[in-house]
């Protein structure tokens, strides 16, 4: 089904695995999950691009569009991850979301302190590779409000961990 189209545009809950459905027995879910899953991370996608990525955190890692990310993560060559939610501070699903692009800037819950997280701005975005293009071209963002270092002359942002550049 995938396959069928060179570009898929989908909600995200319409295919993460489901837990119940009217007259199916367990094994009958866990099979369907099963296949569906497998064939949506066997597609071959180039790009995956999630909305609202914010959500992929969860209150664990057993929710399942956590898992749904971690499958489609693995298994695009380019997973981008955009969000206008800001970060709420709460570290589990902080950890589990960057973990989805890079799974050693913080190896383990505990790693994710205040003084190496720099708040990314109202954009919500967190820097793999630490700079990105400036929105605002030629002009200065401010670095005390939105925590980001910019270089108007190379019309471009950093967010950076710290000891990262």
């Amino acid at each position: 089904m995938w396959r069928s189209q060179t570009q898929v545009i989908c909600s995200m809950d319409s295919v993460k695995p489901m837990d119940k459905r009217r007259r199916w027995s367990q094994g009958q879910i866990a099979e369907y999950n099963r296949e569906r899953f497998e064939d949506l991370i066997a597609a071959g996608w180039d790009l995956v691009i999630v909305d609202e990525a914010h959500r992929l955190g969860g209150s664990t890692d057993q929710v399942a569009r956590f898992k749904l990310g971690q499958g489609l993560a693995e298994a695009a060559p380019y997973f981008l991850m955009l969000s206008a939610t800001p970060h709420q501070g709460k570290k589990d699903a902080f950890h589990r979301l960057v973990s989805l692009i890079d799974s050693q800037a913080f190896p383990d819950v505990g790693s994710v302190t205040r003084d190496r997280v720099q708040p990314s701005g109202s954009c919500g975005v967190v820097c793999r590779y630490g700079c990105f293009p400036n929105p605002r071209p030629g002009k200065r963002i401010s670095e005390k409000r939105f925590g980001i270092q910019t270089d108007p002359e190379k019309d471009r942002m950093c967010c950076n961990l710290k000891g990262k550049s």
